[in-house]
């Protein structure tokens, strides 16, 4: 499966060609941003992806809500490589099938609000999320505290709404003290086998 990316920069490209040389300045008048800005994201040499956010400003002066354009995307990607159509992402799936069986509009607002229902539902998209959940419930039951497990993942949950990259800085570090304490207990049993007690 390809990444939603890939599908927003086809969409985006073939909009381009079809909008002609001044494409930079109708993006540039619909989405609010600079000239220089909008020059920016399409420098060949830029290596890092367009920010989400901009992304859908981009769609939407391109005249489609976000989700619409990814599928624009990802059709003209399976035309072009002559395979069988790839799925998308399935949360985008299960946002896109939300919407059309509840009769909603495919704005972004609505996207979003669609995701919240099915986090709060947990009708994700996955299959797999009632085994998720339950291992979740599993992995609280295992700490010594369990009210302390709980806190300790409500806190991670608002690290992450927060802060993305400070929520992985912190999983990171999490990982590291593990290992480290792992490592010393192994060291503390090793010594203790050897002394015989």
């Amino acid at each position: 499966m390809r990444n939603p990316y890939d599908y927003f920069k086809a969409a985006l490209n073939t909009w381009v060609k079809e909008t002609g040389t001044g494409y930079q300045k109708v993006l540039s008048i619909e989405t609010g941003y600079g000239k220089s800005y909008i020059s920016q994201l399409f420098n060949p040499k830029r290596e890092k992806p367009i920010s989400f956010e901009v992304q859908i400003k981009i769609a939407e002066a391109c005249g489609e809500d976000y989700l619409s354009f990814l599928e624009k995307g990802r059709e003209l990607l399976e035309r072009k490589s002559l395979l069988k159509p790839e799925p998308l992402n399935p949360i985008v799936e299960a946002i896109i099938e939300f919407l059309d069986e509840n009769k909603i509009e495919r704005t972004q607002k609505n996207a979003l609000k669609a995701l919240n229902i099915l986090k709060n539902h947990h009708q994700s998209p996955d299959s797999n999320i009632s085994t998720l959940t339950h291992q979740h419930q599993e992995l609280v039951k295992n700490f010594q505290d369990t009210k302390a497990g709980i806190e300790a993942n409500e806190l991670l949950i608002q690290l992450e709404k927060l802060d993305v990259e400070e929520f992985y800085i912190m999983i990171g570090m999490i990982k590291g003290r593990v290992k480290k304490l792992k490592k010393t207990l192994e060291k503390e049993e090793e010594g203790k086998a050897v002394s015989g007690e």
